[in-house]
């Protein structure tokens, strides 16, 4: 995560205006403070701050969208708003499995196991070689009993 940190702000340096820059900026922050490989105060207001520029330079940027719910949802416990980003990027990009993600995991917080569930099975169907969708609904199924057909 820190070299993608150095790419990321790498590109920003030489193209402020590229909104996907800095949405992997937010992501990569987003990781580490969340991993603890950086301050998690500092690290959630870089990955704020990231996603929101992102934001304003694209508007219609599904990432951005998702970026700005997972901090909602992790550091600001503001689940309301948190919902209304990744529903924002499932409206954006309809078939992106991490949409899918984002809101079953919100799911999950929320204790809507059997919508999470049928999140998760969706983002596994649109990209079957995503480990870390499958993990998830993995875990999904053992929470709630029953067999992944993954």
């Amino acid at each position: 995560m820190d070299q993608a940190v150095v790419y990321y702000k790498h590109a920003i340096e030489l193209d402020r205006t590229f909104a996907k820059a800095w949405v992997g900026l937010s992501n990569a922050r987003s990781n580490q403070a969340g991993h603890g490989f950086y301050p998690i105060r500092q690290g959630y207001q870089e990955a704020r701050e990231a996603a929101e520029k992102a934001l304003l330079l694209d508007q219609n940027l599904a990432a951005a969208h998702g970026a700005l719910g997972m901090i909602r949802m992790s550091i600001d416990w503001d689940w309301e708003r948190a919902d209304a980003s990744f529903k924002q990027e499932l409206s954006l990009e309809p078939e992106n499995p991490f949409a899918f993600a984002h809101i079953a995991y919100m799911d999950l917080v929320r204790h809507r196991f059997a919508e999470g569930m049928d999140h998760y099975r969706q983002a596994v169907d649109r990209d079957p070689l995503n480990p870390a969708a499958n993990r998830d609904f993995g875990v999904m199924c053992l929470w709630q009993g029953q067999k992944s057909r993954v």
